[in-house]
């Protein structure tokens, strides 16, 4: 298919006509992923087919197959759970530290401690041949946190329980949800009280703190 150029009035405010071209050429994918639908219910799955359309720019077909095309925008999901795992089981939703110095260590401490359980979690699944992408970043946390105190023994019968460490740490798989779409809406509710936009002391200067002393009888 073949895009026109916008009107003046649908240009983003900063940008010019120059700036797009008159007409692009795209290519629109289409493939179907079929959906079990009323899983955990009292009526059994029912099988539910969607049809998904990838626009690209990707237009050689030989090179770029659609199969190909469709695999990888399926696989999108799985930046979605890292970010939420980053944000969530470890906290990165705000950083900690005040100075740019001090948040980029944060961060990339973060994704280095994040590369590790995932790295582990890839050998548990070579071990078993699996995929990466099957085991859980949650479990396999929970399972190294519980057992780290024992893989800091040594002896002859360390590589044994390292080997169960790593058979259960290839039990926990992940949700598979092919076609997953979810809505851009904050779950965690905002709390009533204000935003800080002031240093502690200063907040601390303005409330005038009263201690009730409590009355015996």
């Amino acid at each position: 298919m073949t895009w026109k150029r916008p009107n003046k009035s649908q240009i983003p405010v900063g940008y010019c006509e120059d700036d797009f071209p008159k007409t692009m050429k795209a290519r629109v994918v289409r493939y179907r992923v079929k959906n079990s639908q009323g899983k955990g219910a009292v009526r059994p799955a029912i099988d539910k087919w969607e049809t998904f359309e990838i626009v690209t720019t990707l237009l050689n077909e030989e090179q770029y197959p659609r199969e190909e095309i469709a695999t990888l925008y399926n696989r999108r999901w799985n930046g979605e759970t890292d970010i939420r795992t980053l944000k969530g089981a470890l906290s990165l939703d705000q950083v900690r530290c005040q100075t740019p110095d001090n948040v980029e260590r944060e961060v990339w401490g973060t994704m280095l401690g994040y590369n590790l359980v995932r790295r582990l979690a890839a050998t548990a699944a070579s071990i078993v041949d699996k995929k990466p992408r099957d085991i859980g970043y949650q479990g396999t946390w929970n399972i190294i946190s519980a057992s780290w105190m024992i893989r800091s023994l040594s002896g002859p019968a360390l590589p044994e329980i390292l080997q169960r460490i790593m058979l259960h740490i290839a039990q926990h798989r992940a949700g598979h949800r092919p076609g997953r779409l979810e809505p851009r809406v904050v779950r965690k509710r905002p709390k009533p009280q204000p935003k800080m936009k002031k240093a502690r002391s200063a907040y601390h200067r303005r409330v005038a703190v009263t201690i009730i002393e409590p009355e015996y009888f």
